[in-house]
C-alpha cells in the first residue's frame, strides 16, 4: 500500500545503512541489555530474528510508544515518531531477507541503561536501602526520601537531572519533588518499610517551577536556558516511583544524577496545576467529558506539559483559545494509555498572549469496550488518588515573557485554586500544607480562619482536634472532636477520635456509651468495635469484651483485625491451638504476596499475627519455624520492632554475637519512642552475648557515650564483679573499642 507513495525505496535495504539508524534513534533507549524492554535490539542478530515482528508493530503504530498526535501541537523534544518512509523501510527490509550490510561500519553502541547519557554527574543520589518489590500483585506507588550528603554545604543550581532505573523493568515512571520542611522524612518514619506509600505528595512540591519526571525510553531534559533551579543544602528530595510487579521478587535501587550550572537562574518558570475536583463516571458511559480552564494574565511561553489521567482516560486535549479568536493546539493524545504517561518539553516553547485561555478537555471511557478498564464489569468511578479512581490533571510549566510578571502569574494561580476548591477547602489545604511543614501555629490559625468562612466545616474541626491531641491538650481535642460529630451527619472518623480521646482521659463510661450508640446504627464498623473492646477490657468487663469480639467475628469472619484480637486473648489464656488456627487465618499465604496490595495498617496486622505465631512457636520449641517466620517479617518490614528484638534475642541466646549486633543496629535506627531504651535492651537481652552485641552496636553507631555507660553498668553489676574471667572479657572489649 505504500509502494506508490514511496517508490523511491527501491535500492537494496541493509541493516547497517538503513535500519540501524532508525532503531538507534527510536528504540535502543529501551531495547538493549538491562533496558526496560523485554528483549534487546542492540545487535544485528537480535534484529534479524524479529524483523517481521518489528515491521508489524511499527506499521500498526504500537511501537515506538509515542502517544501525542503529530498534528496537534508544536514539535516535542525526544519525539519517537517514525515517518511513513521509515515504517516502509522496515517492511521492505523484512520482506527482502533482512540483509546485514557492512556491519563493520556501524558506529559504537549508545550508552547502556547503567551509563549516564549526559556524562558523569556532579552529584549522584540513591535510595540507600533497596526496596524489595514482590513478584505479583497490584501496582505500587512508593515515595523515597533522598538526603543530600554532608559535604553539600552550599546551594547549587541544577540544569539537568538524569534517572537510571537499574537492572529492572519494574519501574514504570518516576517523579522528583523537593521538601524544604521535613514532611517526607516524618512520613517515612511512620512506615517500617523503606519509603512510604501514596500518590499524593502534599508536603512536597515541584523543584522551583520545574517538572522532573522519567518514563522508560525518556531522554533527560535540560532546563530551559537561564532557568536552572536552586538546590539548597538543607533540602530533602522525594522520589516517587510507580512500580509494576514483573513476576519475580526484585530489589528497586535507582540512581539520580544531578548536573550543576555555575550560573544562577536569570528567570524563573512557574508550574500551574489544573485539575478537576469532582468526577463521578457512571458505568457504561464511553464519552464522559470534563474541562478546566485558566486565563493567562500575562504573556508566557509554555515550556512543558505533564498530562495525567488513570485507566479510563481516552482522549486528552490541551489547547489555548486566543483572545482575538482562534485556537492554538498544544498537545493531544487520542489514545491515552496510563502505562505510557510522561511529561513533555517543546523544542521551541510556544508563546501565548495575555488573555489566552488554557484548556484541558479530557474524555473518559467507562465501558467494557475499554481494554484498560480495571473493573469487569464497569463500576462507578469517582475522583481520587488511587489508580482505580480517576483524575483529570495537567501540570503546565510556564515562563513569563517579562520576568517581572511572575508575581501576577502566581496571583492568578492562587485565585484559580480558590475558585475551584471553594475558600474553606482551599484554606484547609493550605493549613494541611503548613502542618506538613511542621508549622503547627500557622496551621491552627488557617484552620480557624476556615471555620470563620464556614462554622460547620467538620474537616477543620477534626484537624484542630488532632493538633490539640499532639500537643497533649486532651480537653481541647475532646471539644473539637465533639463539635465535628455534631457539625453534620456523624462520621465514623469523628466518633472514633472522640471516643479514643475520652478513653485516653479515663472517661471510660462516656467512651463506652458513644461507641455502643454508633455500633447500634453501624454494626459492621470494625474499628469502632475494636475500640469498644479495648474500653471494655480496661473497665475489667472481660465477659462483655469477649462477647463483643465473638459477635463481630460472627458478622465479619474474614476480618483480620478481629481475628488477631481474639487470637491474642486466646494466647493469653493459653489456648494455643485455637489461637494458632486464628493466626493462620490472618496470615494466609504470607506477607510476600500481600505487600503490593495492602495499605500499611492492614499489612501490619498480618505482620503482628505472624509475630505472635512466632512467639507461640518459640514457646513450643519449634525453632526452625520461628526463624523462618522472623525472616519473612523482616524481609517485608525490615524495621518491625518485635521481629528485630526477638531475632536479636535468639541470636544472643545461641551466642551468635555478629547476628545479634546486626539486628540491634537495625533496631537502634528506629525512633527512640518506638523501641526499647538502651538500658531496657541491656536488661532484656541474654547475657553476656547480648550485652557485648549491644555495646558494639552503639559504638558502631558513633554513640560512644552510650556504649561507655552500658559498659560501666555491666562492669559494676554483681554478676560480673563476682566472675573474674567475665570481668576481664568486658574490660578487653572496652579497650578494643577505645572506651577504657
Amino acid at each position: 500500500m505504500f509502494g506508490a507513495a514511496y517508490a523511491s525505496v527501491t535500492e537494496p535495504l541493509t541493516y547497517a545503512e538503513h535500519i540501524a539508524p532508525i532503531l538507534r534513534e527510536n528504540c535502543l533507549e529501551c531495547h538493549q541489555p538491562g533496558g526496560q524492554a523485554p528483549f534487546s535490539l542492540l545487535h544485528f542478530e537480535d534484529v534479524q530474528k524479529r524483523a517481521r515482528q518489528i515491521a508489524e508493530v511499527t506499521a500498526s503504530g504500537f511501537m515506538p510508544p509515542w502517544k501525542p498526535s503529530a498534528d496537534h501541537g508544536p514539535k516535542l523534544q525526544g519525539e519517537r515518531r517514525l515517518t511513513p518512509e521509515q515504517i516502509e523501510r522496515l517492511r521492505v527490509w523484512s520482506e527482502n531477507g533482512a540483509l546485514p550490510g557492512a556491519l563493520d561500519q556501524l558506529p559504537p553502541p549508545p550508552p547502556t541503561p547503567r551509563e549516564w547519557a549526559l556524562g558523569e554527574p556532579d552529584l549522584v543520589l540513591s535510595l540507600g536501602e533497596s526496596y524489595w518489590l514482590p513478584a505479583a500483585g497490584k501496582d505500587v506507588y512508593r515515595n523515597f526520601v533522598l538526603k543530600l550528603p554532608a559535604s553539600a554545604t552550599r546551594s547549587r543550581y541544577v540544569r539537568a537531572v538524569e534517572f537510571l532505573p537499574g537492572p529492572t523493568r519494574a519501574i514504570h515512571h518516576a517523579l522528583l519533588a523537593v521538601d524544604h520542611h521535613g514532611w517526607a522524612a516524618r512520613e517515612d518514619a511512620k512506615d517500617p518499610r523503606p519509603g512510604f506509600a501514596g500518590m499524593e505528595l502534599r508536603g512536597a512540591s515541584s523543584p522551583s517551577g520545574h517538572l522532573i519526571g522519567w518514563t522508560a525510553g525518556q531522554v533527560p531534559f535540560q532546563a530551559h536556558p537561564g532557568t536552572a533551579w536552586e538546590l539548597e543544602s538543607a533540602t530533602q528530595l522525594v522520589l516517587q516511583l510507580h512500580l509494576v510487579p514483573t513476576g519475580k521478587r526484585e530489589p528497586i535501587a535507582p540512581r539520580l544524577g544531578f548536573y550543576f550550572s555555575d550560573q544562577p537562574p536569570e528567570r524563573k518558570t512557574h508550574v500551574l496545576v489544573m485539575r478537576t475536583r469532582d468526577m463521578e463516571i457512571p458505568p457504561g458511559v464511553a464519552d464522559y467529558t470534563v474541562e478546566e480552564t485558566f486565563q493567562l494574565p500575562v504573556r508566557a511561553a509554555v515550556v512543558g506539559l505533564y498530562p495525567h489521567a488513570h485507566y479510563l482516560g481516552k482522549d486528552l486535549q490541551i489547547y489555548a483559545d486566543l483572545p482575538g479568536g482562534g485556537r492554538r493546539w498544544l498537545l493531544r493524545i487520542e489514545d491515552w494509555d496510563f502505562a505510557w504517561q510522561r511529561d513533555y518539553r517543546f523544542v521551541e516553547p510556544p508563546e501565548l498572549p495575555a488573555g489566552a485561555t488554557l484548556t484541558l478537555r479530557y474524555v473518559f471511557d467507562n465501558t467494557a469496550a475499554n481494554p484498560r478498564n480495571p473493573s469487569r464489569p464497569p463500576v462507578t468511578v469517582r475522583q481520587g488518588w488511587r489508580s482505580t479512581d480517576e483524575m483529570a490533571e495537567l501540570a503546565v510549566q510556564l515562563l513569563p515573557v517579562v520576568s517581572t510578571d511572575e508575581a501576577a502569574l502566581q496571583e492568578a494561580d492562587l485565585r484559580y485554586h480558590i475558585a475551584a476548591m471553594g475558600r474553606p477547602r482551599y484554606l484547609l489545604a493550605a493549613a494541611e500544607a503548613s502542618e506538613a511543614r511542621g508549622d503547627q501555629a500557622e496551621a491552627r490559625r488557617i484552620y480557624e480562619q476556615s471555620l470563620k468562612e464556614d462554622p460547620s466545616f467538620a474537616p477543620a474541626m477534626l484537624n484542630l482536634g488532632l493538633l490539640a491531641e499532639q500537643q497533649n491538650d486532651l480537653a481541647e481535642a475532646e471539644a473539637w472532636f465533639f463539635r465535628a460529630m455534631k457539625a453534620g451527619p456523624a462520621s465514623e472518623i469523628a466518633v472514633l477520635n472522640y471516643a479514643r480521646v475520652l478513653k485516653k482521659r479515663g472517661e471510660l463510661d462516656r467512651a463506652h456509651s458513644t461507641l455502643v450508640q454508633w455500633l447500634k446504627d453501624t454494626p459492621e464498623a470494625i474499628d469502632a468495635r475494636l475500640l469498644l473492646y479495648a474500653v471494655l477490657t480496661q473497665q475489667g468487663r472481660e465477659a462483655d469484651a469477649v462477647s463483643l469480639l465473638r459477635d463481630g467475628l460472627a458478622a465479619n469472619p474474614a476480618s483480620d483485625a478481629l481475628n488477631l484480637e481474639m487470637a491474642k486473648r486466646l494466647a493469653r489464656e493459653r489456648q494455643t491451638t485455637d489461637a494458632t488456627q486464628l493466626l493462620e487465618r490472618v496470615i494466609g499465604p504470607g506477607l510476600g504476596a500481600e505487600l503490593a496490595e495492602l495499605p500499611l495498617d492492614a499489612l501490619l496486622v498480618k505482620a503482628d499475627a505472624l509475630m505472635l505465631r512466632a512467639v507461640l512457636a518459640q514457646q513450643a520449641g519449634q525453632n526452625t519455624e520461628v526463624d523462618a517466620m522472623l525472616e519473612e517479617i523482616l524481609a517485608q518490614l525490615p524495621a518491625h520492632r518485635g521481629a528485630l528484638l526477638l531475632s536479636a534475642t535468639r541470636a544472643a541466646r545461641r551466642s551468635d554475637e555478629p547476628a545479634a549486633r546486626r539486628q540491634l543496629l537495625n533496631l537502634l535506627k528506629l525512633q527512640p519512642t518506638s523501641r526499647p531504651s538502651h538500658d531496657e535492651l541491656l536488661d532484656q537481652l541474654p547475657f553476656p552475648t547480648g550485652a557485648r552485641a549491644l555495646i558494639r552496636a552503639c559504638h558502631e553507631r558513633d554513640e560512644r557515650e552510650v556504649a561507655l555507660a552500658l559498659l560501666q553498668r555491666v562492669l559494676a553489676s554483681p554478676a560480673v564483679q563476682a566472675h573474674r574471667e567475665l570481668h576481664e572479657t568486658f574490660v578487653r572489649l572496652g579497650r578494643e573499642l577505645g572506651l577504657l
